[in-house]
């Protein structure tokens, strides 16, 4: 498995890319006020449900108790795909006011 850690919008957005065989998964960390976890993870997880058909798959989760990762799994992917699912997560981030 190969891994790649970005820091983007001066340290706003972690970024994990990793990649193992013809799949990659890209994780967008951000830190939230522990006060607003409970709210903001309920609609970045609605916006992850198979309801909301987005064009990729995605997770939503916690990493301890201030940080939420937003990931998409991507398949025999480009760099074109990659940077859309990207957007597509700050977008999500965006709606949830992150």
């Amino acid at each position: 498995m190969d891994t790649l850690n970005l820091s983007v919008d001066s340290g706003r957005y972690l970024v994990d890319v990793e990649r193992s065989g013809d799949e990659f998964l890209l994780a967008v960390f951000r830190r939230v006020p522990p006060s607003d976890i409970e709210e903001k993870i309920t609609l970045l997880l609605r916006s992850c449900s198979p309801d909301s058909h987005q064009p990729y798959f995605l997770q939503a989760g916690l990493k301890g108790d201030d940080l939420i990762v937003l990931a998409a799994r991507l398949y025999r992917t480009d760099a074109g795909h990659m940077y859309n699912a990207f957007k597509l997560i700050r977008k999500l981030y965006a709606d949830a006011r992150l």
